[in-house]
């Protein structure tokens, strides 16, 4: 026999629930498979939520009142891709060789903001495909999405009256092309996002701007980060996978070219490797965010780790004072380790002007100590730099920096000194590791050189 579990989201606070998780067990075989919805799949509605309840439920009149006034009231396919009920018009287009055409087409009718709206496509010789995924009329299908609300619902819609940070990432994911996700969250900050659910993985150029919510401001000191940071993502009320019991990381990047700017993000635990950022895919910038811990960057909020990077030529930091990042303060609570600050696994990525293991100021280590500041393995990855403001702070940590892989270039950082590089801010076991492989490590030329104390 099989038995399959389900999970929604807020299964007794929502009429219409989305299905988020599904694990199918077979008995027999002793297998068991698992779906995630919201990325590879689409989530869909639980219609009908009144059979899977009991009658003595208190909501459940009114339950089945709604389904009764949804069945009277409309004729559309839940899964977003049932059949249209009124023509509204159409419009005749050349396609390229592949068979791909975009275009702008205005018809003479006005529609209210939620209705649903498809299309179909037929072909010179009047073959017709299938009816596409419904949009909503006053969804914001747009290059600049803006959040307006910390709750973490997502009803379908994103709109300019109520769009979250999940109804925003799942948008721009259906938007092809390089977007933005702007905040203007109303009442004073910072204001914080709490998921309870894994948020969709970011499968779409976009730009995520903390810095856009009023009272942001970005860094501007060479020594130290004076950022004001109005957005926190943190983790403490996520579900964790019914899989392995392990929480998800916290924003996951794949794709080419995005950037996240200007974010706290804490308290993702749970998880053997569980990350506030996962990094895969190539050519995706981190910059101005604060990572593990507190919004005023005095205090830790740890991430089991801070930013896991598997994908290659990706860059952390930068050279500009705003675009230097804190990673301090990452640790598994639940096995009492020290894990990474950052883990490098790809090629070719830099890592340039960043905090790793101080607080803010950047002359006190954050405690408890996370565990290596940056562990870098594979080949040709950078770790500071000879320009100025390249080079990182590694202090503070149980263990600076552990290089491995090959052909890694060290230069231009502070290691186990506070940010003037004038005192001691030691790193517990050591600052410099070099597990094998051909590497340069500082330099004869201006600004190649590491302080290692």
């Amino acid at each position: 026999g099989k038995v399959t579990l389900t999970r929604y989201n807020d299964f007794h606070g929502f009429a219409l629930p989305r299905l988020i998780e599904r694990v199918k067990i077979n008995l027999r075989e002793q297998q068991i498979e698992y779906y995630d919805y919201g990325e590879e799949f689409i989530p869909p509605y639980l219609y009908a939520k009144s059979r899977f309840i009991n009658e003595e439920y208190s909501y459940y009149p009114e339950q089945l009142a709604f389904e009764q006034s949804l069945d009277a009231a409309i004729d559309i396919d839940l899964t977003g891709y049932g059949e249209g009920k009124t023509w509204l018009g159409s419009s005749e287009e050349t396609t390229a060789s592949n068979g791909h055409a975009d275009f702008n087409i205005t018809l003479p009718v006005n529609l209210p903001i939620g209705m649903f709206v498809n299309a179909t496509a037929t072909d010179a010789f009047g073959n017709t495909s299938e009816f596409s995924q419904r949009q909503v009329v006053g969804e914001v299908l747009t290059e600049t999405l803006v959040v307006t609300s910390a709750e973490d619902n997502d009803d379908g819609f994103c709109t300019v009256a109520h769009c979250t940070l999940r109804e925003a990432i799942r948008n721009a994911n259906n938007y092809p092309g390089g977007n933005t996700i702007q905040f203007n969250i109303p009442g004073a900050g910072p204001h914080t996002l709490s998921p309870v659910f894994r948020l969709p993985t970011i499968t779409e150029s976009v730009l995520i701007d903390g810095y856009t919510q009023p009272g942001a401001t970005a860094n501007n000191l060479a020594v130290g980060s004076n950022a004001v940071l109005m957005i926190e993502i943190e983790g403490s009320q996520i579900a964790p996978s019914p899989i392995n019991a392990e929480v998800p990381h916290g924003l996951e990047i794949m794709d080419t070219g995005s950037t996240i700017r200007g974010l706290v993000i804490n308290r993702f635990q749970g998880g053997s490797s569980t990350s506030g950022l996962r990094v895969r895919g190539s050519g995706h910038r981190i910059e101005g965010c604060f990572v593990g811990t507190d919004v005023t960057g005095r205090f830790s909020e740890p991430n089991v780790e801070g930013i896991d990077v598997l994908g290659d030529s990706n860059v952390i930091g930068g050279t500009s004072p705003a675009q230097k990042n804190l990673i301090s303060g990452n640790v598994d609570l639940a096995q009492f380790q020290s894990r990474a600050g950052m883990d490098i696994s790809g090629d070719n990525n830099a890592v340039l002007g960043n905090l790793v293991g101080t607080d803010a100021s950047g002359l006190k280590a954050i405690i408890p100590r996370q565990g290596t500041g940056i562990f870098v393995n594979r080949n040709s990855n950078t770790i500071g730099g000879s320009s100025p403001g390249a080079g990182n702070v590694i202090s503070g940590n149980s263990r600076g920096l552990n290089i491995a892989g090959d052909t890694q270039t060290v230069m231009g950082n502070l290691i186990g000194t506070n940010a003037t590089g004038m005192q001691a801010l030691g790193n517990q076991e050591y600052g410099l590791r070099i597990g094998g492989g051909s590497h340069q490590v500082g330099g004869l030329l201006a600004g190649e050189a590491n302080i290692i104390s």
